[in-house]
């Protein structure tokens, strides 16, 4: 009875061997020459894999010893060996053809049914009344369909010779596929930008390793060496014990692990929960830091009072040091005379990365005209954009503080920014400015009060690549003639992901980066155009144009595209250039924040007031008066919300920078003098340096407003017990019950929210970081995914796995009605997705999404 136990359990644990070896490879292709603690990641990795292993393997073995055991089960084993038989078997080679044939057809069959009924039925009733009536004539179609193939492919299949075998028919079928991925490889690509595919295609592989292993030990392993499968497993909980206990002492290996390698975090993760025993997120083991596990109200990053004797956040003792200096007056110099109450031009390119222009060395001529700009402006070439997530960083720079300094909204996917913020259009405008905006995208009119201080706003949906420049050559004759002073925005949006959508001819190659460079020198170009409509109507000389990009973009250098997603140099470095009258031209190496702009224009443009924040004005810098310029940390981060749910720290001191993983506890130490790129984590060289950068980032931490506190956010939603609710759903998914929610009213406005309040109780643990889709679809099932309707629960500060049984949590959400919504009813859904983005099923009837009434959508 144990034989089959004992021989599933080694082809388990050989499996995860070598799926670990596999991981290894994947780590040196992806590390840089110089990062230590190879042999320690591989370690750590066999013994996460190795445990996991054995048990999927002794667990299949119990289920094939009890197969063995059962008479009536003869059938599938027989059925099975013979489907992945080699040996040539015509009828059984047209059987598999057909049974796939015939499977096809009823998906497309019950799809277009579905298809069919929706758009022509509007009660959700009738619809599923009329689809599950209609399955029965489908799957007889369909049976139809694969007796018809079975016919043709026995007389064919002959004609195949030795390749007319089971196994030949599931080749033949992928290699049918292969056509049909070919022809899409075009929209594959495309879609793929920005995502890794390599986590997608790992599990594939490991079940084909497992079957591939399987077929080893059975042919050519002896029966007395299965046996040492409960000895290797001794040894490899053993091993899992060792890691538990040190894990986290050498950063190094934590990089490679969670950085590097495919599954490393997420293994790391699923033992982080079973050993934390408070359940508050963070155990004591696997670098977990929690410095006791029997509180759940103690861990890295809780709130920490003094005078009640109790370490709370895990961090130099009872009390939270803060930066006394943090706050200052901006660091004002006297205003020249040039410059004040002049007008502004500020042009940002979305996702700009300054070592892709010429000016900074670049090798291709993505950027002449930024080029020739920038031999007349001041350019600061070490600007840090303080996050690399938009809707954190352009607030930020229009403010002058740091992204958790600002004053948020509830809304739950785009973080609204509160009215009481003071934003530099409204400082401009009640100086007498007259403002205007040109927005290439209406991404940020999600954004509630994101334009605060402008007179007038252009951001049309799908705009063309040249609307920005444009709509600021319609505005400026208008802003020119008139007798006040103008701010005028302009938002180039085009560089963002995704790259050249309306298929333009890529100027350098057919790669995502070849895409990047040949969209900045389009928008180069209409860079240049607005500056020559400027010399046009004598502008230049007075005023003071700026160039700057809210952050940089990712290309695999740590394993991804795009942005929003970590801190690294490629994702924090920006473009800061400033022309105009009296402004000397230079290039100026001190290291600035974007924060730092909002000051600096209120400098240069003699505006009233100095305001308590963080930024600083740079004139001192531009006008060469910076004897005594104090050195200062800069810091980063990616704060969660409903859409990234992300949450790292980062600061730059000096020639070493260090990024904090908050979740996993996770840091990682680079020396930008001797490599910019962050290729080698140092931690383990310089442990005091890191050490204090990390008390440096806490104590930053520790004057954050508490609205923004993950901490804060969880504990607010937190109920003691179930709450009265408007709607009762009571729906079972896998883990939790949706209980219920509050919809306030069934009308909206276009341009308006509507809040709805969820309320969940956890049954039990959940292993996955799920998804939740609120989505609003219109007559004949047409679904409007701008209604902001998805979310990761409670703006990512609480994700599912990391939920405890018995809690009560409420998650306050708002749906939003674009400006462009069509007039009607619509139905509101709710549905969860798994981390692969798959719908999770719920209740018995296995359905997927829960019809939450109605609303109607008006002018």
């Amino acid at each position: 009875m144990l034989a089959p136990v004992e021989e599933q359990a080694l082809v388990g644990l050989l499996t995860a061997l070598l799926i670990t070896l596999a991981e290894l490879v994947v780590v040196v292709i992806r590390r840089e020459p110089e990062e230590a603690g190879l042999a320690q990641a591989g370690f750590v990795l066999a013994a996460f894999q190795l445990p996991i292993g054995w048990a999927i393997g002794a667990l299949l073995g119990a289920i094939l010893a009890l197969g063995r055991a059962t008479p009536w089960l003869r059938w599938i084993r027989v059925g099975a060996a013979r489907i992945v038989s080699p040996r040539r078997d015509p009828n059984a080679f047209a059987g598999v053809i057909a049974t796939g044939i015939g499977t096809l057809a009823f998906a497309f069959g019950a799809f277009r049914s579905l298809s069919f009924f929706s758009s022509h039925f509007h009660s959700e009733g009738l619809i599923r009344i009329a689809s599950v009536a209609s399955l029965p004539v489908v799957l007889a179609i369909a049976v139809l369909v694969a007796a018809a193939a079975s016919l043709v492919l026995r007389r064919v299949a002959p004609l195949f010779g030795p390749f007319a075998s089971p196994l030949g028919a599931v080749a033949l079928g992928v290699g049918a596929a292969a056509p049909l991925v070919w022809r899409a490889r075009r929209q594959l690509r495309d879609l793929g930008q920005g995502l890794d595919p390599l986590p997608y295609l790992w599990p594939i592989g490991c079940v084909l390793l497992f079957l591939l292993v399987a077929v080893v030990v059975r042919r050519w392993i002896p029966l007395r060496v299965h046996r040492l499968s409960w000895w290797l497993a001794a040894a490899a909980c053993l091993s899992l014990w060792w890691v538990s206990n040190h894990y986290g002492g050498g950063q190094p290996e934590r990089q490679l692990v969670e950085q590097r390698s495919v599954q490393g975090t997420r293994l790391l993760r699923f033992y982080a929960r079973l050993s934390d025993r408070d359940r508050d997120g963070f155990s004591s083991g696997f670098g977990g830091g929690d410095c006791d596990d029997s509180d759940a109200t103690v861990y890295p990053g809780a709130d920490d009072p003094p005078g009640d004797g109790i370490d709370g956040d895990c961090f130099e003792g009872d009390g939270s040091p803060t930066l006394e200096d943090a706050l200052g007056d901006g660091h004002y110099t006297r205003a020249p005379a040039t410059t004040r109450r002049r007008s502004v031009v500020l042009v940002t390119v979305d996702a700009l990365r300054p070592d892709h222009l010429g000016v900074n060395g670049y090798e291709r001529p993505t950027s002449p005209s930024i080029d020739a700009f920038a031999a007349q402006s001041a350019v600061f070439t070490e600007t840090i954009a303080p996050s690399s997530r938009s809707v954190r960083s352009i607030p930020s720079m229009f403010m002058g503080v740091y992204p958790s300094q600002i004053v948020y909204g509830n809304e739950y996917l785009y973080p609204g920014v509160r009215p009481e913020n003071d934003l530099f259009a409204e400082v401009a405008k009640r100086a007498g400015y007259v403002t205007h905006a040109c927005v290439g995208t209406d991404y940020f009119h999600r954004v509630r009060d994101f334009f605060q201080g402008f007179d007038q706003v252009e951001q049309p949906k799908d705009a063309p690549r040249d609307f920005p420049v444009d709509c600021a050559l319609r505005a400026l004759p208008r802003l020119a003639e008139g007798d006040q002073p103008f701010l005028l925005w302009v938002h180039l949006f085009n560089v963002h992901l995704p790259y050249l959508p309306d298929r333009l001819p890529s100027l350098f190659g057919a790669e995502p980066k070849d895409h990047y460079d040949t969209e900045i020198t389009l928008a180069d170009r209409e860079f240049q155009r607005l500056l020559s409509a400027l010399d046009g109507r004598g502008l230049s000389r007075s005023t003071v144009v700026v160039l700057a990009s809210d952050h940089g973009e990712a290309f695999m250098e740590h394993g991804h595209r795009g942005h929003s997603r970590t801190l690294f140099e490629e994702e924090v470095r920006s473009v800061l250039m400033l022309r105009g009258p009296g402004i000397p031209a230079g290039r100026i190496d001190a290291t600035v924040s974007l924060m730092d702009l909002t000051p600096t224009l209120r400098n240069l443009l003699d505006l009233p007031g100095r305001p308590q924040i963080p930024g600083r004005s740079l004139v001192p810098l531009m006008l060469n008066e910076s004897e005594g310029w104090p050195d200062r940390p800069l810091f980063m981060e990616l704060l969660p919300d409903g859409l990234f749910p992300y949450d790292q720290k980062a600061v730059r001191d000096g020639r070493y920078k260090l990024i904090w993983w908050v979740r996993d506890n996770t840091l990682r130490l680079s020396d930008l003098q001797e490599d910019p790129r962050e290729m080698v984590d140092v931690s383990a060289a310089h442990p005091e340096e890191t050490q204090r950068l990390h008390t440096l980032i806490r104590s930053w931490m520790a004057g954050h407003r508490a609205g923004n506190r993950r901490s804060e956010i969880v504990a607010q939603n937190l109920l003691p017990s179930v709450p009265p609710m408007q709607h009762r759903v009571d729906a079972r998914y896998p883990g939790f019950t949706l209980l219920g929610y509050d919809m306030p009213r069934d009308e909206i406005a276009r341009n308006e929210t509507l809040p709805m309040t969820f309320y969940y109780r956890v049954d039990r643990r959940i292993d996955g970081d799920w998804f939740f889709f609120v989505d609003l679809i219109g007559p004949n099932g047409v679904r409007f995914h701008d209604f902001h309707a998805h979310h990761y629960p409670l703006n990512g500060a609480y994700r599912t796995d990391e939920w405890e049984p018995g809690q009560i949590i409420r998650d306050p959400v708002e749906i939003y009605a674009p400006r462009d919504a069509p007039i009607g009813n619509y139905r509101i859904d709710f549905s969860l997705l798994d981390d692969d983005r798959r719908p999770i099923a719920f209740g018995p009837q296995g359905r997927y999404n829960i019809p939450m009434g109605q609303v109607r959508v008006r002018p």
